[in-house]
């Protein structure tokens, strides 16, 4: 009996001793790991995820804490020189020293001679590490991103000055009223679809195509097709393919993308609509102020126009359905700021896409009428604005109506709204239950 009473009193004890070994480590972790970012202990310093890596990039991650600022261009680092992390730290940062010239790091062997105990020399290892604030401002940064050499982007070279392109005439007579649909990349090279499809679009009234342009431009033969039923073209010129999520944007790409604008006016649409142009509703590793996204959003659209205006054709854009009701917006877009350098604007008023919102949802009609209204109201006649409209299925049984008479409702909305028409989204490009729609309705829409 006495031999179990001691086998578990010992059994306890050796419990409570590695509990305490393991927070006295733990204590000196964190208390290391602040002397190597050069915090004192009991600094502010925020908490960030830590998966699990090497080198310099898995000392900081392991330990879970970031830089908030760094006073000073020369830190000391403290680092345990016995531990195998220490060894693939060093051999990181040595790395960095090849890379990254006016970096130096001493080697180990020069503490020799430096008058420190046998014990610390062992120890602490001291390194100091020119960082220069002006270049890369460190505050509010990881220690990753102020340690980890930063990736080296081109500045972007757009205008300076944000003053609208003139404007000299267009070559061609825009719809008063624009009925329209969109034609994707493939429906326009396949010959078998597109013919029967624009026979049906001129049977039904439809004035109007807006096609897209990436990667592949319209034949030659489509487009001469298109043009003999008298067709107003419109060229759908994507720049930020789900919205813009890297700052500052590639100047390559803005290029490519003003080139293809540019293209689709020399081979004869008569305007260039331009869709994604803003930040992507969700961003990661950066925060840029309102202004400064209307400034870039703006920057990017006077490049786009100062090469389009040369050839007189008109220049519109996409904006969210919710940039009609919204005065500010994270995404960078804003009617005022779009309209003095725009001829015309497309809020994409799908019913079914105002999440949160059921009364816009179930009523379509209302939806396009409020959104067109409000739009005008506040850019006035300066800028056309023609409602997109939802020719799919999405939430529409919450409206209670069949889906040919969600689309009438929304037709005649932008009908009754006073706007510059409606453009009908469908991505595979299916509009047999448009054309039933527009069969069966009462002709409200105004003639062109």
């Amino acid at each position: 009996m006495k031999t179990k009473t001691f086998v578990f009193i010992t059994f306890i004890l050796t419990f409570i001793l590695i509990q305490e070994a393991s927070a006295i480590r733990t204590s000196e972790k964190s208390t290391s790991f602040l002397n190597y970012l050069a915090l004192e202990p009991g600094a502010d310093v925020p908490l960030i995820p830590g998966p699990s890596g090497t080198g310099l990039k898995g000392l900081y991650r392991s330990l879970g804490s970031s830089i908030k600022s760094f006073q000073d261009r020369n830190e000391i680092i403290e680092i345990n020189k016995n531990s195998e992390k220490t060894k693939e730290t060093f051999v990181s940062l040595k790395q960095r020293e090849l890379d990254e010239p006016g970096i130096h790091i001493p080697d180990p062997s020069s503490l020799k001679n430096s008058g420190l105990s046998d014990e610390n020399k062992s120890r602490i290892i001291t390194h100091s590490l020119k960082i220069i604030p002006e270049e890369q401002p460190l505050k509010n940064q990881t220690a990753h991103d102020a340690l980890e050499k930063p990736t080296k982007r081109p500045p972007i070279l757009l205008p300076s000055n944000l003053t609208p392109t003139p404007r000299s005439g267009f070559n061609h007579r825009a719809p008063d009223f624009y009925r329209g649909i969109y034609l994707n990349n493939r429906t326009i090279r396949k010959k078998n679809i597109y013919l029967p499809l624009l026979q049906k679009a001129k049977n039904y009234g439809i004035n109007t195509l807006v096609i897209d342009v990436q990667p592949r431009m319209p034949s030659k033969e489509f487009l001469n097709h298109a043009l003999r039923h008298n067709f107003y073209l419109v060229s759908r010129v994507v720049v930020f393919e789900g919205g813009l999520k890297d700052y500052p944007p590639s100047m390559k790409h803005l290029k490519n993308v003003a080139d293809s604008a540019e293209n689709s006016a020399k081979i004869g649409f008569m305007e260039v609509q331009l869709d994604y142009i803003r930040f992507a509703d969700k961003m990661k590793g950066f925060n840029l102020p309102l202004d400064k996204r209307y400034m870039l959003i703006s920057g990017i659209i006077k490049m786009i126009t100062d090469r389009l205006r040369p050839y007189n054709v008109r220049v519109g854009a996409d904006v969210f359905g919710r940039i009609a009701f919204n005065q500010d917006d994270v995404i960078g877009q804003k009617l005022e700021v779009f309209s003095p350098h725009l001829d015309t604007i497309y809020p994409m008023l799908y019913p079914s896409h105002f999440y949160g919102d059921p009364n816009r949802i179930r009523n379509p009609y209302k939806t396009i009428l409020d959104g067109t209204k409000s739009c005008m109201d506040r850019i006035g006649e300066s800028t056309k604005i023609i409602a997109y409209i939802q020719v799919f299925k999405m939430s529409v049984s919450a409206s209670g109506l069949s889906y040919r008479d969600y689309i009438s409702a929304q037709i005649k909305g932008a009908a009754d709204s006073g706007g510059g028409g409606y453009i009908a989204w469908n991505a595979g490009n299916d509009y047999s239950t448009l054309f039933t729609a527009i069969a069966g309705m009462k002709r409200s829409q105004p003639d062109s």
